[in-house]
C-alpha cells in the first residue's frame, strides 16, 4: 500500500535504527542504503530526514505523481469533465496521441471526433499507441477492444479519488504488461475523518461580448452563446472501527450544456419547391424537369402543374407527388431567409451529463492479514442527443443517437505477510465496459414503415427514418442530405482478471514468483436488431427533361434531385442486415513471470525478469465463424478454396449435421494457431556511483 512509511531495523551487536519519512509509491521496488552502528540494541538511533530522492536500485524509467502534487495541478475543462488520465502526458517518455479531439464517445466508448482512437498515448518512444496497459491498484483495467484505452479510468475515476499514479515507460517489472503501463491507486481512509467538496462553475451568464461583430443565432437573432457547465464532487474517508476497517467515497457530476456559437448555412428545400413547384429556381418559361414514366429516351413529357389557374412548367401536379415522400418531407424545418440556397441556420444543442462513484474499504485484519475492496463506476450520457456534428438538420433528419457509456471494476485484494521475508498478494478484479445507443428516430412517428414504404426486414430499416442523399448532377443545388444513424448495441467487454504474487527476499535477492490470468469477452453485433438504416439515393437526371442518346436534348441545367424525390424516383436504395445480432468472443490470455532485483554490491544492482504471455486466439461462444480453408478442394469447380465453419458436427438426434455440410466443419473453435514464442526478458541495472 502506498504512503508513508517507518522501517525500524535491529540487529545483534548494533544500536537499534528507526528511519522516518519514506514514502512508498505504487509500482514501486524502493531500496534504503541504512548503516548500523555497533551499540547496545537497547540505543535507538532515529533519522528523521526523508532519504534521497535517486532511487538506485531499480532500472525502470517513469515516475510518480503524488497527491500533494496531483490535487494542485491545473485540469483544463473544455466541454468534458476533469480526466485523471491527462496528467500522464507530463511524465517523461509520454506523448499524447494527436488524434485525440475530445470526450464524445459511441454506444461502445469508441471516439467519434476523429479517425484514430485519441484515448492513448505513446510511451517510451515505440511511435505507436495502443500499445501500453493501464492498471487500478496493481489490475489491468484496460478495454478488450482497444488495448491502452484510457477510458475504463478516465469514464469511472474521479480526479479527487485517485492518490497517486504512476507511469513506467522502460524497463518495468515483468508483472506489467504493455509497452509501457500506467498505474492508478485509490485514496483509502484512516483512522481520522477527512473529506473535502468542490464546484467548478462556468455560465454565460459570467461571459462578455467578444470584440467582432455579434454572431446571430439560428433563429437569426444576436445572443449570447449558451455554455454552461458545472463540475461538482464530494469525498469522505474515515474509520469503521478504528485501526481495523476503513472507508473512503467520492461521487463526481458533471453537466454540461452548448449551443454552437458558429452556426452554419445549409440548405433546404423552399416552401414552394415542398408542394412541387419549382419556378422559384428553375422559372416558368421553359420546361427543365419532366416525367420519367414517359419516353425512355429523348423527350419526356414536361412537368406542368396549375398555378393561379394556369398550366405552368416545372410544376409537379399534386396527383403526381408521393404519399411516401410527403410523409417524409413533413418535419422539415422552414427556411430561415428567402433564399433558395443557403437558406437554414443549422445549429443543433450540445448536453452531457455524467457521473462516477468511487468507493474502497481496507480491513486490517491483524498484522499478518490485510484485505481491500475496491470499486469504481462512471456513466457518460448525453440527455439530449449525441450528434456526430452540430451544425446539421435538426430531428429526424439528423444523425445521432440516445446513448449512454457505462464502465465499472471492482477489484478484491487480500494480503498475507507469511515472515519479514515471504508475502503473498493475490488480487481478483472484473471491468466492465457497456452501451447501448438507440436512433433518434427510433419509437418515434418518423420511421419507414411509417412513411408506407413496405417489404422491409425487421430492424433499423424498418423502425428507424431513413437516410436520404440528393445529388445535384447537372440540376440546381441540391439540399442538403437527411442523415439517419441506425441503434446499436447491446455491446459488453467483460474482462475477469486473477493475479498473484509471491514476493520472497533471500539474501540480496528480492524475488517475485507471479501468474496473471484473465477471462476476456466481447458481446454484441456491429449494430442493433437485425438490419441498418434504410438508405434512399435521388439522383437530378431522373427528372431530365430529355435523356440521352436522344440528339435533340438542349444543353444547360437538367433535372432537379428533389422534384425526383417528390416524385418517388428513387435511384437506389440499400439496406444492410445481419443474421447474427449478438456475438460473443471469448479469449483467454495468461502470463507467468518471474523478477528478481539482485543486489549484486552496495553500487551494483541487477534488475533481471521473464514474462510469457499466452495470447489465446479469438473465438466464437457458439462456434459461429466461418473462414475460407484455402487447401481442400472446392466440388463445385475442382480447385482449392472452400468456406469452412467453426465447431464440431452434431452425429446423432434431431439436430445432426446433414451429411453434405460435414466435410466443411473443421472440427476447431478457431482456424488460427496461436503463437507460442511470446517471450519476454527483461535485463536492468542501476548503479550507484557515489
Amino acid at each position: 500500500q502506498t504512503g508513508p512509511y517507518i522501517v525500524e531495523v535491529v540487529a545483534k551487536g548494533f544500536q537499534r535504527v528507526l528511519q522516518e519519512n519514506i514514502t512508498v509509491d505504487n509500482s514501486q521496488v524502493l531500496g534504503l542504503n541504512l548503516k548500523l552502528t555497533v551499540g547496545g540494541e537497547n540505543t535507538t538511533i532515529t533519522v528523521t530526514d526523508a532519504p534521497p530522492f535517486l532511487d538506485t536500485t531499480d532500472a525502470t524509467l517513469g515516475g510518480t505523481i503524488e497527491n500533494e502534487l496531483y490535487s494542485q495541478l491545473p485540469l483544463s475543462m473544455n466541454g468534458g469533465p476533469r480526466d485523471p488520465t491527462a496528467f500522464q502526458y507530463l511524465m517523461p517518455g509520454v506523448q499524447e496521441n494527436p488524434a485525440g479531439t475530445g470526450n464524445v464517445k459511441d454506444s461502445s466508448g469508441n471516439s467519434t471526433t476523429s479517425q484514430t482512437n485519441g484515448n492513448s498515448g505513446i510511451y517510451g518512444g515505440t511511435g505507436q499507441t495502443n500499445l501500453n496497459e493501464n492498471y487500478i491498484e496493481g489490475v489491468p483495467v484496460s478495454n478488450i477492444n482497444q488495448q491502452g484505452s484510457s477510458n475504463p479510468v478516465s469514464s469511472a475515476v474521479s480526479v479527487d479519488a485517485v492518490d497517486q499514479f504512476s507511469v513506467q515507460t522502460s524497463g518495468s517489472s515483468t508483472a506489467f504488461g504493455g509497452a509501457g503501463s500506467t498505474n492508478y491507486t485509490i485514496k483509502s481512509g484512516g483512522n481520522q475523518f477527512h473529506g473535502g467538496a468542490i464546484d467548478f462553475i462556468r455560465n454565460t451568464m459570467f461571459d462578455t461580448w467578444g470584440y467582432l461583430s455579434k454572431v446571430p443565432s439560428a433563429t437569426g437573432t444576436a445572443e449570447k452563446p449558451g455554455e454552461h457547465q458545472n463540475q461538482y464532487d464530494i469525498s469522505l474517508g474515515g474509520p469503521i472501527f478504528k485501526d481495523k476497517l476503513f472507508f473512503f467515497g467520492d461521487y463526481s457530476g458533471f453537466h454540461y450544456t452548448k449551443i454552437s456559437n458558429t452556426p452554419q448555412y445549409i440548405t433546404v428545400p423552399t416552401l414552394a419547391e415542398r408542394t412541387g413547384n419549382f419556378t422559384d429556381v428553375l422559372g416558368s418559361s421553359s420546361p427543365w424537369i419532366g416525367d420519367p414514366t414517359t419516353n425512355g429516351f429523348g423527350a419526356r413529357n414536361p412537368f406542368q402543374g396549375i398555378v393561379n389557374g394556369v398550366p405552368t412548367y416545372n410544376v409537379i401536379p399534386t396527383s403526381e407527388i408521393s404519399g411516401i415522400s410527403t410523409y417524409l418531407q413533413s418535419a422539415l424545418p422552414k427556411p430561415s431567409n428567402l433564399s433558395t440556397f443557403s437558406n437554414y441556420l443549422a445549429s443543433l444543442p450540445l448536453a452531457n451529463s455524467d457521473y462516477s462513484v468511487d468507493v474502497r474499504l481496507d480491513y486490517t485484519i491483524n498484522s499478518r492479514n490485510k484485505f481491500s475492496i475496491v470499486g469504481v463506476a462512471g456513466n457518460v450520457g448525453y440527455p439530449g442527443a449525441l450528434y456526430s456534428s452540430y451544425t446539421q438538420l435538426p430531428f429526424p433528419y439528423a444523425a445521432g443517437q440516445h446513448t449512454n457509456q457505462k464502465t465499472a471494476s471492482g477489484i478484491v485484494s487480500y494480503t498475507f505477510i507469511a515472515s519479514q521475508t515471504l508475502i503473498n498478494s493475490l488480487k481478483y478484479g472484473y471491468t466492465r465496459n457497456w452501451g447501448q445507443g438507440f436512433s433518434l428516430t427510433h419509437g418515434t412517428k418518423f420511421n419507414s414503415t411509417a412513411a408506407g414504404i413496405t417489404n422491409l426486414p425487421p430492424g433499423n430499416a424498418s423502425d428507424s427514418m431513413p437516410s436520404v442523399s440528393f445529388n445535384q448532377d447537372s440540376g440546381p443545388q441540391a439540399p442538403s442530405n437527411w442523415a439517419s444513424t441506425s441503434s446499436t448495441g447491446p455491446v459488453a467487454t467483460n474482462t475477469y482478471s486473477v493475479i498473484d504474487n509471491l514476493q520472497w527476499i533471500k539474501g540480496r535477492h528480492n524475488i517475485t514468483f507471479g501468474l496473471q490470468m484473465q477471462w476476456d469477452q466481447t458481446n454484441g453485433g456491429s449494430f442493433g436488431g437485425y438490419s441498418q438504416s434504410l438508405s434512399l439515393t435521388y439522383h437530378a437526371y431522373d427528372t431530365e427533361i430529355c435523356v440521352a442518346p436522344a440528339t435533340t436534348c438542349p444543353t444547360g441545367l437538367a433535372g432537379d434531385t428533389y422534384a425526383s424525390f417528390l416524385i418517388g424516383a428513387v435511384q437506389s436504395g440499400t439496406v444492410k442486415t445481419q443474421s447474427i445480432v449478438d456475438v460473443g468472443g471469448r479469449y483467454r490470455p495468461i502470463a507467468p513471470y518471474i523478477q528478481d532485483n539482485w543486489q549484486v554490491s552496495n553500487k551494483l544492482t541487477l534488475n533481471l525478469g521473464f514474462r510469457y504471455d499466452y495470447l489465446q486466439p479469438y473465438h466464437e461462444v457458439n462456434n459461429r465463424i466461418s473462414f475460407l480453408n484455402v487447401n481442400t478442394i472446392n466440388p463445385i469447380v475442382g480447385i482449392p478454396g472452400v468456406l469452412e465453419y467453426a465447431g464440431f458436427p452434431v452425429t446423432s438426434g434431431p439436430n445432426s449435421t446433414p451429411a453434405p455440410y460435414l466435410p466443411y466443419i473443421c472440427h476447431c473453435t478457431t482456424p488460427v494457431h496461436p503463437f507460442n514464442k511470446n517471450f519476454e526478458p527483461r535485463l536492468g541495472f542501476a548503479y550507484a556511483y557515489n
